[in-house]
């Protein structure tokens, strides 16, 4: 049911009457905050675990017989969905985009602002490693997945990952806390 009530707010009007998408946004601004609305998708945010063990380690696991990391999985949607959270929680409904709600949150006075500031290199160095990864794979004649080898990365690539998996678990701990997860 969250999936379904998150694509409203990820409501984007490619072609057609964009008055449409408007009245919906102000539809839904109409009942916010909302506090258990809040709460259900800053859950889908903190739901599953960063995969950093705990002496720091990135966590790898088997898919396919491909090692590594489901980036999109364990660490771009934990913090696409506190986005959406957060900018829910402050109101910020213009934007569908990660990136522009983070940023509109670390500009508030909410308590989490310097977790969605933290959120905003963090988001932008998974980004870069996740495209980075697809594209040489792409290269190399194979298939893109979302499953990126931390091993294959140089050394201060993987401390680069390693710092910014930290800075998300950190955020999703500040998370739990504040919604009372």
């Amino acid at each position: 049911a969250s999936a379904r009530a998150a694509l409203c707010f990820d409501l984007r009007p490619l072609d057609g009457d964009a008055e449409l998408a408007d009245a919906l946004r102000e539809t839904i601004a109409a009942h916010l905050p909302n506090e258990r609305l809040t709460r259900i998708f800053a859950r889908e945010g903190t739901r599953l675990d960063i995969p950093l063990t705990t002496f720091n380690r990135i966590e790898v696991e088997e898919i396919n017989g491909r090692t590594g990391v489901d980036l999109r999985k364990r660490a771009l949607q934990p913090v696409v969905r506190l986005a959406r959270a957060l900018a829910i929680d402050v109101g910020a409904l213009d934007s569908p985009s990660t990136f522009d709600r983070l940023r509109t949150v670390a500009k508030t006075d909410h308590p989490l602002a310097a977790q969605a500031k933290a959120l905003v290199p963090a988001f932008t160095t998974l980004v870069d490693v996740h495209l980075r990864d697809q594209v040489q794979a792409a290269e190399r004649g194979q298939t893109p997945t979302d499953l990126v080898d931390p091993e294959a990365l140089h050394k201060s690539q993987q401390n680069l990952l390693k710092e910014t998996l930290k800075a998300v678990q950190s955020a999703q701990s500040a998370a739990r806390k504040h919604y009372r997860l």
